[in-house]
């Protein structure tokens, strides 16, 4: 007995036993593309220094920005470190070009840093200062903006595709609307967004929203009292199949009231049928601008 007592207390502590919650990882550095972006950046940079066309000398800028933002597009996450890596690359790229041409060329013309209309020649000291000059101008922060402009914005595309799986679409602004001609024009993703504002004048607060066929569903919140209201937006009549619709999807979560938002109208049965249910409401554009005020 007293071993299977303790077998049992061994399984029971083993059953409750939790594993600690893995703490996310940052995503690897991308070395080779990295160290190839960067010294790229760096002989195109060096090499448009050599074009004697003033016109042709403004690419030193924007290279190293073109450059960042081809990397951008190729990194998962860590824009910084990745264009300051890419940044540091370009820099001795550059570096390895530039100096055997100062210690071979004691005449060398300096390509930057001179007075408008004007050369002079520069020995080592002088080349290296100038070319750190611009560097510093150029080849540092430029890449890191390059980088993590492109990464931005491709975690906001990764966003964007996951909210399309998740929701199905993406709400969208409404505009102004001042006549119920207004409120029926607007397109179903403008109609919910438009409604989401109404109701959030009210007290409410969206917690997230789905796309079906042909509505759109929102989660709001109301704090005071504590409650949670299913809103499903539609271009269509409410018809009284609609409206039983809600009323079943209702039963799957905390909703307290379930209401159905069109910018047009709702059929007389379907109003005779909401008004035998506490939990549902029917409203149809008029109703929303009277409430829009």
């Amino acid at each position: 007995m007293a071993t299977q007592k303790t077998i049992n207390d061994t399984t029971k502590s083993s059953e409750s036993y939790e594993a600690p919650p893995v703490a996310p990882t940052k995503p690897a550095i991308m070395w080779r593309i990295t160290i190839l972006a960067g010294i790229v950046t760096g002989l195109a940079w060096a090499a448009i220094l050599q074009i004697p066309q003033d016109t042709v000398k403004l690419m030193a800028g924007i290279a190293p920005v073109i450059g960042g933002i081809w990397l951008g597009r190729r990194v998962q996450g860590r824009g910084f470190t990745h264009g300051a890596l890419m940044s540091l690359f370009a820099v001795l790229a550059a570096l390895a070009v530039f100096i055997p041409i100062l210690l071979l060329n004691t005449n060398y013309t300096s390509p930057i840093a001179q007075p408008a209309g004007t050369t002079a020649p520069a020995g080592l000291l002088e080349g290296l200062v100038s070319l750190s000059s611009l560097m510093l101008i150029t080849l540092v922060p430029f890449p890191i903006y390059g980088v993590m402009l492109s990464s931005r914005n491709q975690k906001k595309a990764a966003d964007f595709k996951k909210e399309m799986a998740t929701r199905g679409g993406q709400l969208a602004r409404p505009g102004r609307v001042v006549s119920l001609d207004d409120l029926q024009a607007l397109a179903l993703p403008k109609l919910a967004s438009w409604v989401a504002q109404l109701f959030k004048r009210n007290g409410f607060t969206m917690t997230d929203y789905k796309f079906g066929k042909d509505v759109i569903d929102l989660y709001l919140h109301r704090a005071d009292p504590d409650e949670h209201w299913l809103v499903r937006c539609t271009l269509d009549t409410i018809k009284p199949g609609m409206a039983q619709d809600v009323v079943q999807s209702m039963s799957n979560g905390e909703w307290v009231k379930g209401v159905i938002a069109t910018s047009f109208t709702v059929q007389d049965g379907t109003r005779k049928w909401a008004k035998t249910r506490r939990t549902v409401e029917v409203l149809d554009g008029e109703t929303l601008m009277e409430m829009n005020g």
